[in-house]
């Protein structure tokens, strides 16, 4: 599940798409008992980039499942690089 987690956010990145919500409750996995498939749901705050340095502005995700630089709800609108903040996410997930 981990290595269909990663292989998953790496194709979503080939196309230039940050999911910025990673965590469990967007995962679903189907078959458990045979042959277990992970699908990552709910892209209601993905942005498409145009490179995979291009940096977004404003707080996306769930408290606690966010990279720091994605800041706080409280905190003023800062910028951060969404691909990156998805990579971090992922550490998060498979630790």
């Amino acid at each position: 599940l981990a290595r269909q987690l990663l292989e998953g956010v790496a194709f979503m990145h080939q196309q230039l798409v940050a999911h910025l919500d990673l965590k469990p409750d967007n995962m679903v996995v189907t078959d458990m008992q045979t042959s277990p498939r992970l699908l990552l749901i709910d892209f209601g705050t993905s942005v498409q980039v145009k490179s995979r340095e291009d940096l977004v502005t404003g707080y996306r995700g769930t408290a606690g499942w966010v990279a720091p630089e994605v800041g706080w709800h409280e905190t003023p609108d800062q910028s951060f690089c969404p691909i990156n903040a998805d990579l971090w996410a992922c550490g998060k997930m498979l630790e």
